[in-house]
């Protein structure tokens, strides 16, 4: 009989990971990475204006502003260790350290935007009214609310109104009402919602216009009504109390949750990220082989007390 014969190819197939470009949208407070804790002061309350005051000599009533601090602490990521062997560097056809830490790198940087993106969701803070919800108004139609599945990957969770530039064109409008500035906004939008996003753009009333905002060729949608655009596989989830909760990172997922998409501007959150610092130690004796590990300071938040320049527009239940 003949001999059997195998080979490795000279590459492997990567895991894949989420798109986390959207973190580059907010403040960079990176410099203040080697501190615990963050202090963000939050001006009070606002100068008060008098009209052709009568002085007459007397001294006016001063009052003294109290500022307030946001605070968030500045985490460390770890990414646990990896045992190479001395057999697997001899025999495979690929490097495996080097793909290692390629996946630590993706992965640190991963779960550090998942995390930013629960802090920076919108809570609907008594007053700030900054939780929207979809509409379903295709075609800038507001006569008819259209409907799909909350998720193409489960249906099983009931129909939401569909996201639409008219639920766009509210956060913009709920930014200016904020005197929010008109530069440096950004959206965040899960795949879901950019692709209903995407059929409403390519309805009859906007062809016109849509090689303006929508690139055919590579199917991303570019800047639009002011928001820099980003997609990515998953975002905020949210439950579906009257006023909606964001869901925490790791928190199971409820058929009654909602997607939404995050707007802010710049000035309305923070990051600070250090560098990824990866650990190698060859030939270690107890382990009979190579070690490698990586970790990264990480935090983020709103900037202000109030969520001010910050807003969601959460999936509305469809009747």
């Amino acid at each position: 009989m003949g001999i059997s014969r195998e080979v490795w190819a000279n590459h492997i197939e990567g895991n894949l990971f989420k798109n986390n470009d959207f973190i580059l949208g907010g403040t960079d407070d990176s410099q203040y990475v080697e501190y615990k804790t963050v202090h963000l002061p939050n001006a009070g309350s606002v100068p008060v204006v008098t009209k052709d005051l009568a002085l007459g000599g007397a001294r006016q009533n001063s009052v003294q502003r109290v500022d307030t601090p946001v605070d968030y602490n500045i985490h460390t990521y770890f990414a646990m260790p990896w045992l190479i062997s001395e057999a697997e560097k001899a025999e495979l056809s690929y490097s495996k350290r080097d793909s290692l830490l390629s996946e630590m790198q993706s992965k640190l940087n991963q779960q550090t935007a998942e995390d930013i993106i629960y802090a920076w969701a919108a809570t609907g803070l008594a007053g700030t009214n900054n939780i929207l919800r979809t509409t379903g108004f295709m075609n800038n139609d507001v006569n008819t609310s259209v409907a799909a599945a909350y998720d193409l990957n489960n249906p099983a969770a009931g129909n939401r109104k569909v996201f639409t530039l008219f639920d766009l064109k509210a956060a913009r409008l709920f930014l200016n009402n904020q005197d929010c500035p008109q530069e440096d906004r950004h959206m965040l939008l899960p795949s879901n919602l950019i692709d209903q996003l995407i059929n409403d753009l390519t309805a009859t009333k906007y062809r016109g216009t849509i090689g303006d905002v929508f690139d055919l060729s590579t199917g991303t949608v570019k800047k639009i009504m002011g928001f820099n655009i980003y997609e990515r596989s998953t975002g905020q989830l949210y439950d579906n109390s009257a006023l909606p909760v964001p869901k925490a990172v790791g928190a199971m997922a409820a058929n009654t949750d909602n997607q939404a998409a995050l707007f802010w501007q710049r000035g309305g959150v923070s990051y600070g990220k250090g560098m990824i610092k990866v650990r190698y130690n060859a030939d270690q004796a107890d382990a009979f082989g190579d070690l490698m590990s990586a970790e990264v300071r990480f935090g983020g938040s709103k900037r202000r007390l109030t969520e001010t320049k910050v807003g969601a527009i959460v999936q509305a239940v469809a009747a």
